[in-house]
C-alpha cells in the first residue's frame, strides 16, 4: 500500500506588492504608501511604555480580608490590609494579565496606592492538579503527532524570506515626533514590567536595611535597649 504524497508547499507572496481593486485602483499597498511618504507623509513614533498605558483600562474592586479580585484571580499587596470594605481602583492590562498591577485611590487617580501580586492559592503539590497536568501534556503531544502525520513539509518562514529578498526595499517614512509617557506613567510602567527577580531582590534589601536601622536605634537609645 503506498503513503499519499504530501502537497508541495505554495510559494509565500506578500500581499502589500500585488495590485488591489478598490480604492488603490490598481496600485499595490506598497506603491500606494510610497506615494504618500513623497508627498510628505511622516511618522510619529510611540514610545513602548505610552503603548503599555494607552493599552490599558482602569476599574475598581472591594477588598476583602488584604485581597481583591480581578478576572477571577485573588490579588494582594500589603497596601490592602486594614482597607476591607473599600473600593479602590485598578489599573490592567486590556489584553492580557500584567504580572502585578497598580492600585490608586478613586477621589485622586493620579495617587498609587500600591502594586498587587497574584495570590497563588491552588498548591501545585496537589495530586488532583499534577494528574490533571499530566492529562493535557498527553492530549497536547497526542494532537502535536496527529498533526505531524497530516501536516505539508512548509517553511512559511523561509519561503517568506526568500520571496522578501526579490522584492524591492519598502518605503520608509521620516519620524517627525516621539511619543513619551508622562513621569507618572513611567513610574506606574516600571514597576509593571520589574522581573519578579529583581523585584524580589529589591524587596529583600529593603528589608535588611530597615532591620538594621531598627538595631541602631536601640544601640543609641540605651533606655530601649535595656527595656529589650
Amino acid at each position: 500500500m503506498s503513503k499519499a504524497k504530501r502537497p508541495e508547499p505554495k510559494r509565500v507572496r506578500p500581499d502589500d506588492v500585488d495590485p488591489q481593486r478598490g480604492r488603490l485602483k490598481g496600485r499595490s499597498p506598497d506603491e500606494a504608501y510610497r506615494a504618500h511618504v513623497e508627498a510628505g507623509f511622516t511618522l510619529s513614533k510611540v514610545d513602548r511604555a505610552s503603548l503599555l498605558i494607552a493599552f490599558s483600562k482602569r476599574s475598581k474592586a472591594k477588598v476583602q480580608r488584604g485581597s481583591i479580585t480581578i478576572n477571577g484571580n485573588v490579588w494582594t499587596c500589603p497596601e490592602l490590609d486594614g482597607r476591607s470594605g473599600e473600593w479602590i481602583g485598578v489599573l490592567k492590562g486590556r489584553f492580557y494579565d500584567w504580572p502585578m498591577v497598580p492600585l490608586y485611590d478613586l477621589s485622586d487617580e493620579s495617587r498609587i496606592i500600591g502594586y498587587a501580586e497574584p495570590h497563588d492559592a491552588v498548591d501545585g503539590n496537589d495530586p488532583a492538579n499534577a494528574r490533571e497536568q499530566k492529562q493535557r501534556e498527553r492530549r497536547y503531544n497526542a494532537r502535536v503527532r496527529e498533526l505531524t502525520k497530516i501536516a505539508p513539509p512548509a517553511d512559511l518562514i523561509a519561503d517568506t524570506i526568500a520571496s522578501a529578498a526579490s522584492l524591492p526595499a519598502p518605503a520608509q517614512a521620516p519620524i517627525d515626533a516621539t511619543i513619551i509617557p508622562t513621569p507618572g506613567a513611567a513610574e506606574i510602567v516600571a514597576a509593571v514590567t520589574e522581573p519578579k527577580e529583581v523585584r524580589e531582590s529589591r524587596r529583600r534589601r529593603k528589608a535588611e536595611a530597615e532591620h538594621y536601622k531598627r538595631l541602631a536605634a536601640l544601640r543609641n537609645d540605651p533606655k530601649k535597649e535595656a527595656s529589650q
